[in-house]
């Protein structure tokens, strides 16, 4: 009997493992995901505008890694406010300092992108379909 992981990394059982699990409704975990990758999508756009658009290469894997930085921010505060308190044994718990370590990371990616708001020069082309955009 072949593993369902093996079986998902043979190529002539991917589909029909992806359609498996596509077609079992029961399994919420396939409607959250798509949700986060959604929102994560999100992010990185909004990054991407922010910049000014058309990234290079190497800024793109900075805002891939800042994306998920942020996710994994996010899930650190929400366990965090989930807790009682954040001391333990007259000590912070342990996942702040795991918190603020991404904190720093997510920091230092953001002064490698640089934290000033560009704004992308545009053509005659795009601004003259964007007056035809409003009218």
């Amino acid at each position: 009997m072949v593993s369902r992981w093996r079986a998902a990394r043979q190529p002539e059982c991917r589909q029909a493992w992806a359609s498996h699990l596509q077609s079992n409704a029961e399994r919420s975990w396939i409607g959250r995901e798509n949700v986060t990758l959604q929102a994560l999508r999100e992010k990185e756009q909004e990054l991407i505008t922010a910049l000014g658009g058309d990234p290079s290469p190497q800024e793109q894997a900075i805002i891939a890694d800042s994306v998920k930085n942020m996710l994994h921010i996010a899930s650190l505060d929400h366990y965090l406010m989930q807790l009682k308190s954040i001391v333990r044994k007259g000590r912070p718990h342990p996942v702040l300092s795991t918190r603020t370590q991404f904190s720093a990371h997510l920091r230092d990616n953001l002064k490698a992108l640089g934290l000033q708001r560009r704004v992308k020069a545009q053509s005659l082309q795009d601004i003259l379909s964007q007056g035809d955009d409003e009218q």
